[in-house]
């Protein structure tokens, strides 16, 4: 059986993996029933885009590169506007190929690595309620990674319903210690594995 340490080590690993091999392989790791799982970006139907552009982070990255694409193909832009019948819906995986190049994501190692590195000494400095409202706030990378603390925070039970910074905002000041120290070690984590999986080469 792992220790916590271990845990949270590979949590943070698996975090940052899957930013370097969605950049390098187009396919993103989604958490699920406790353990991350592979879906590949050409398979993705439109029900999947809108389904992460809710969730913001990644997914609104995936979502403005179908804009970008739209803006320029105006068969595309009614294609997507109409809502799709069951028989169109194999169209998707031709149109993501059309949508997703590579070069959407040739800085978000780079963006995600920097944010990570600076989330520590943020919630040690600001407090955890202020740093999560900023990453929350600034959305796609650092929103990527405030949903990634969430994820983790939720894998351990720590805490409940669909929001962080909602769930934390209403609980009491005791609770809410335990989830900034969980916070600030989980971060130490994930710093370390951006140093070390998405440095520069």
């Amino acid at each position: 059986m792992k220790t916590i340490e271990q845990q949270r080590a590979y949590f943070a690993l698996k975090c940052v993996e899957r930013i370097k091999i969605l950049v390098d392989e187009k396919i993103w790791f989604e958490f699920e029933n406790g353990d991350f799982k592979e879906i590949n970006l050409d398979e993705l139907t439109l029900d999947d885009l809108k389904k992460w552009y809710l969730k913001k982070g990644i997914g609104e990255i995936l979502w403005d590169s179908l804009k970008r694409k739209m803006r320029n193909d105006e068969a595309l832009e009614k294609f997507v506007k109409n809502q799709l019948s069951n028989e169109q819906l194999f169209q998707l995986q031709e149109v993501y190929k059309k949508i997703a190049p590579l070069n959407d994501f040739k800085t978000l190692k780079k963006d995600y690595a920097s944010h990570a590195k600076k989330l520590p000494q943020l919630i040690v400095s600001n407090g955890l309620v202020p740093t999560l409202a900023f990453y929350k706030s600034k959305g796609k990378e650092r929103m990527q990674i405030y949903l990634d603390l969430e994820l983790w925070l939720k894998h351990k039970n720590l805490i409940q319903g669909n929001h962080l910074l909602e769930y934390i905002l209403t609980t009491d000041a005791n609770w809410l210690r335990v989830i900034t120290t969980e916070s600030l070690v989980f971060a130490e984590w994930l710093k370390r594995m951006a140093e070390v999986e998405l440095r520069e080469e």
